[in-house]
């Protein structure tokens, strides 16, 4: 029943989070790529750090 009432977005298994320089306080954009008749994909995800 989760994301029935409020979207929300499944991510898993990123590579290189000791490299973000703040355990909060960041911003994540999640760009996805295509993929013909599929119902998930790879996405490529950036965290925004503001100095």
């Amino acid at each position: 029943m989760v994301g029935r009432e409020k979207e929300y977005a499944h991510i898993e298994k990123l590579g290189n989070l000791g490299a973000i320089p703040y355990d909060y306080g960041f911003k994540v954009a999640c760009f996805p790529t295509k993929v013909r008749g599929g119902t998930a994909g790879q996405a490529r995800v950036v965290a925004m750090v503001e100095d």
